[in-house]
C-alpha cells in the first residue's frame, strides 16, 4: 500500500541481526569481568535498562522459580547497574550487577553464563 501511495519510487531496505566481529577474533575479547563461582544456572541479559528490553520481567520470574521450583539454583547476569532494577531484598541474591560492558567483554560473559536470557518486546 505505502509504495503505491509514494508512486512506487520507495526502496525499501532490510537490514538483517548481525553479530559484532569481534566474535571471530579471539585475541580481541577481553576478560575483565569475572563472575563469582556459582552452582547453578547463569542466565545472562546484555542490554541497556530501556523499557522495550522489559528487564523488570525477571522480578517476577525469580518469585516464579523460588515458589514453584525451590530446589533451582539460579542467577540472573545484568549488564546494567541495581539501580536500574529495583529488586526486592528478598530475591537479591538471585541478581548479579556487572555495569556496563564493552562489546570485547560479550564473548567472555557468553563463556560464563548457561544461557541468554533476553525479554525484550521489540527485538527478536
Amino acid at each position: 500500500m505505502l509504495p503505491r501511495l509514494l508512486g512506487n519510487k520507495v526502496k525499501v531496505y532490510t537490514v538483517s541481526n548481525y553479530y559484532n566481529q569481534v566474535f571471530d577474533q579471539p585475541d580481541k575479547w577481553q576478560r575483565n569481568v569475572k563472575l563469582p563461582t556459582f552452582e547453578g544456572t547463569t542466565l545472562l541479559t546484555v542490554a541497556t535498562p530501556s523499557v522495550h528490553k522489559n528487564l523488570k520481567i525477571m522480578i517476577p520470574v525469580s518469585e516464579y522459580l523460588e515458589q514453584r521450583h525451590p530446589e533451582f539454583k539460579f542467577r540472573f547476569v545484568l549488564t546494567c547497574q541495581p539501580e536500574a532494577l529495583n529488586v526486592p531484598a528478598a530475591l537479591r541474591h538471585h541478581f548479579v550487577f556487572v555495569g556496563k560492558v564493552d562489546v570485547a567483554e560479550c564473548p567472555n560473559l557468553y563463556e560464563q553464563a548457561d544461557i541468554m536470557f533476553m525479554p525484550t518486546l521489540l527485538e527478536c
